[in-house]
């Protein structure tokens, strides 16, 4: 008999479920917990002890699917929904793959307590892309991301961690992909093939339980802590580690379903609904711009015409003002130029009478050196002239000063 066949659990006559090992050998009142069909407790040193069918009713025989590690997991969820907690394992951050190091600790073990606790909740995505959960009647498969075996969440009812019952620690990689899309911490729990107690006593510690996810260990950058011995690792960590290892299988099941939220969110009700509005808004946009463009040219049109009313009369008049204006300014550059000229021949006159002055005054000098004449009277006559000299220089800078204000005074 395969050993999906034979069964660990039963019911005893009271309908309470009992274990192969708290039984009695024979027909001593066991049923079926799927079928409800008679069942005789077989122990044996030798074999595998096990309930098996009573097939005294031919018409019933190979027709029971009952599987242990199902019942095994009716009874962890019912014992996790009881309790309201769970002890889970020490989080360590790993070494990129292929290279070597020992575990950093991100996180102690401890104990995770839950407000509230769900059996199966259905965990999906909305036509928006945004992850939901809740009891719905009819979730679309294709929405549907996961439904955890055990969900806990906290008071104000978000959830905290998810459970998943396993027979191994290995998830599939698609699995894994939608736990990294959820974003929630994840814990997987290996029953044993034992009693309701020793089940029970497998959530007070955390040897059977692994990380599946956890975002802290997502997000957190390894900082190497050299090994000392490769064998250092133990078996639980070499486990953990390779749960926590992205392989080119996780990544694509990632990007599949990332795909496939892109493409929801983008043919959902609501996308085309906003699509509809944001061309009718355009559409709307751009007939208000071209209204307002003819408007602005209409009003361009009614200036110029209010400008050529006004301003029509008075044309004539700026444009002969602007001809007097121009034949004024010839005329004053015409005067400025003679000016100048006339300026220009007065300064040289100064200096040439300026410099005969200096020549008179040198002969008189050379001549007052020759004895002619009184000392005196020389002497008043050279005052005299020196007088008339000075008065000469000073009318001649006084003069060419009046020149110089004169020119900087003309209009360019």
């Amino acid at each position: 008999m395969s050993e999906d066949k034979q069964n660990d659990w039963a019911l005893d006559i009271n309908r309470k479920r009992i274990h192969i090992s708290q039984a009695q050998s024979g027909r001593k009142g066991y049923y079926c917990p799927a079928c409800s069909q008679e069942m005789l407790a077989c122990l044996s040193e030798i074999i595998r002890s096990h309930f098996k069918h009573d097939f005294r009713d031919v018409e019933h025989k190979g027709k029971c699917t009952f599987s242990n590690e199902t019942f095994r997991h009716k009874i962890g969820k019912e014992i996790l929904q009881r309790i309201k907690q769970i002890k889970v394992p020490a989080l360590n951050k790993y070494p990129p793959k292929g290279e070597e190091g020992r575990p950093m600790r991100v996180r102690k073990g401890e104990t995770i307590r839950a407000h509230r606790v769900e059996i199966e909740m259905p965990f999906y995505e909305d036509q928006q892309g945004e992850v939901k959960w809740g009891r719905i009647d009819q979730v679309d498969e294709k929405n549907l991301l996961i439904q955890p075996d055990v969900a806990f969440f906290d008071k104000s009812g978000h959830p905290t961690l998810l459970i998943e019952l396993v027979a191994t620690h290995k998830p599939d990689e698609d699995k894994l992909a939608k736990l990294k899309r959820l974003g929630i911490n994840t814990v997987l729990v290996r029953l044993p093939k034992g009693t309701e107690e020793e089940i029970e006593a497998t959530f007070a510690v955390s040897s059977s339980t692994r990380w599946a996810y956890h975002y802290e260990e997502q997000i957190t950058e390894y900082v190497p802590v050299p090994a000392r011995n490769q064998n250092d690792l133990s078996e639980a960590d070499v486990e953990q580690r390779k749960l926590f290892e992205e392989t080119f299988e996780c990544r694509a099941a990632e990007v599949r379903n990332l795909l496939r939220a892109i493409k929801k969110c983008l043919g959902g009700e609501h996308y085309r609904a906003a699509e509809g509005g944001l061309r009718q808004e355009i559409s709307r946009v751009a007939g208000i711009a071209d209204g307002e463009s003819h408007e602005l040219q209409g009003i361009r049109r009614a200036i110029r015409e209010r400008l050529d009313e006004s301003v029509g009369d008075r044309r004539g008049a700026i444009e002969d003002r602007r001809r007097e204006l121009s034949a004024k300014e010839s005329q004053l550059y015409q005067r400025y130029q003679s000016k100048r000229r006339a300026l220009s021949d007065q300064v040289e006159k100064t200096e040439r009478q300026t410099g005969l002055v200096e020549e008179e005054i040198s002969g008189t000098i050379e001549r007052l050196g020759g004895g002619q004449g009184s000392y005196r009277e020389q002497g008043e006559e050279l005052d005299k002239r020196i007088e008339r000299a000075r008065r000469d220089i000073e009318i001649a800078k006084n003069r060419r000063k009046s020149i110089q204000a004169e020119e900087e005074g003309l209009p360019e």
